[in-house]
């Protein structure tokens, strides 16, 4: 029982890092037009790892945090990603 205890809130974690890790590589789609493809490339390897470090985890990012930033993240992909969707 203890098992379910510590493992849930990974179970019920894992969807929602998974649709970031997916909008994250979205990002790479389309470089914003002031920047260099390097450019871009360095700024979406930079946030991935971010995510991959610490969003992966309820206990450093919580699982509606995540939701939200996701959301979020997934509307300014539909208008056109720039500097500021990542910052």
């Amino acid at each position: 029982m203890s098992f379910l205890i510590t493992a849930y809130p990974l179970f019920r974690h894992r969807p929602v890092a998974d649709r970031m890790d997916l909008a994250i590589l979205r990002l790479a789609e389309d470089c914003p037009p002031e920047l260099t493809e390097d450019q871009w490339a360095y700024c979406v390897a930079w946030t991935w790892n971010l995510h991959c470090n610490y969003g992966l985890f309820p206990n450093y990012v919580s699982t509606s945090d995540l939701d939200l930033i996701e959301q979020e993240l997934q509307q300014r992909l539909d208008n056109g990603a720039d500097l500021a969707t990542i910052d």
